[in-house]
């Protein structure tokens, strides 16, 4: 019978664990664990995996995303991961959030990560990730929140942002994006949030940006967005919010 095993915010230590079998929700997070990520990890019916906040200083196992994976979440972030993006990552097909933030990741974002088609979220921000603008994020389509945030990234916004009508975050901060704001932007209607600041971006803002309904119908209760995901494991409601951005 599949295990909801959590974790979260203890003293534990040393490796993870590699005896995890029929384990479908698995949170580590905020505890001092080392070393490589057991490869057995990745494999079964996991759908929920946050190993967040360890010292863990690897490589992320290309293991995490088999093929047929049921990856839906995937929290990575400042755990001191370094190298590149998995390829395999194009295999969760039904990944909905992606948070690699605050790492040592270096390279660029994947086009194998236009295979993960229900894409909602994704966190790569206070990494190392250069290049321009990557373009697999244009075959996103069902993307909602990007944070791109205090990397290396350079070159121009892309006309293509335009087209991810689901967008309702765009954080960019901190990079080495240069010329205008590009007049696509004003066809996301539902955006909400916009951090371009800290580039080389130049020329005027978009006429039409402070139109956006969404800009100006601002919720009542203070809260940008809350980006939430549920899913049933085993009878425990699992809820993950990440407002504030």
């Amino acid at each position: 019978m599949p295990t909801t095993l959590i974790l979260r915010n203890n003293l534990l230590q040393g490796l993870i664990p590699q005896q995890l079998e029929n384990i479908q929700a698995l949170d580590l997070s905020a505890n001092n664990f080392t070393g490589n990520v057991p490869a057995e990890v990745g494999l079964g019916n996991i759908r929920y995996l946050v190993l967040s906040d360890n010292k863990l200083f690897s490589r992320i196992p290309f293991s995490l995303c088999q093929e047929n994976c049921e990856l839906m979440l995937l929290d990575l972030s400042s755990s001191n991961f370094f190298g590149t993006i998995p390829t395999s990552f194009g295999n969760c097909s039904s990944l909905v959030y992606l948070n690699l933030g605050s790492n040592n990741l270096t390279g660029g974002i994947v086009e194998e990560l236009q295979g993960a088609k229900r894409l909602s979220f994704l966190n790569v921000s206070g990494n190392h990730f250069d290049g321009p603008f990557p373009s697999v994020v244009r075959r996103l389509e069902r993307i909602s929140v990007i944070d791109m945030g205090n990397n290396k990234l350079s070159g121009k916004i892309p006309e293509f942002i335009g087209d991810l009508k689901d967008l309702r975050i765009l954080l960019l901060e901190s990079n080495s994006f240069y010329g205008s704001i590009p007049e696509e932007i004003n066809a996301l209607e539902n955006l909400q949030f916009i951090g371009f600041s800290n580039n080389q971006l130049c020329g005027s803002i978009p006429k039409k940006l402070s139109c956006l309904k969404t800009i100006i119908n601002r919720p009542k209760d203070g809260n940008l967005h809350g980006f939430i995901i549920s899913q049933q494991y085993i009878g425990v409601q699992v809820n993950l919010v990440a407002k504030g951005l």
